[in-house]
């Protein structure tokens, strides 16, 4: 079901790791609200109210976790999309990949990510950092019209 305010957006194809993101994320944080898309044209898709979304009522989220190797639309099309449209260029975007490409990391960069992370082997290690992020981009961040969660 699709959360009417979602504060946070994971895009990923792997249900794997979606599910060790949100397991990590709801132990620290358990009224999160979030939505969970697999693959980069359903993630462009949601975000401009486009297919399946177009008729659907939803805010758009405070914090979107990118992963770049996405089916169908790759993860850097989608962030240029995000980064050029005035509707969403402001949604902090933190690409979390397993690959520590230099090349990957500078074209992220140029793109407008706001954050990059190679995701951790180890899932202590991968909660504790991935929990740091979204707290950080939620709660202690502050954008132009923002609608900070009260907690999460």
């Amino acid at each position: 079901m699709l959360a009417a305010h979602p504060e946070l957006l994971l895009i990923e194809d792997s249900a794997y790791d979606a599910e060790l993101t949100f397991k990590a994320l709801k132990a620290k944080m358990p009224t999160l609200q979030y939505h969970h898309i697999r693959d980069g044209e359903e993630a462009l898709d949601y975000l401009f109210r486009r297919g399946a979304y177009g008729d659907q009522e939803y805010s758009l989220p405070l914090l979107i976790l990118l992963d770049l190797d996405l089916p169908k639309v790759k993860g850097a099309r989608v962030l240029q999309a995000l980064k050029s449209d005035p509707a969403t260029t402001s949604i902090p975007v933190v690409v979390i990949t397993v690959s520590a490409s230099e090349e990957q990391m500078r074209e992220a960069y140029q793109l407008g990510a706001n954050s990059f992370i190679v995701k951790a082997m180890n899932f202590v290690k991968y909660s504790l950092t991935i929990a740091e992020v979204v707290h950080y981009w939620l709660l202690v961040n502050d954008l132009p019209n923002y609608r900070k969660p009260k907690t999460l």
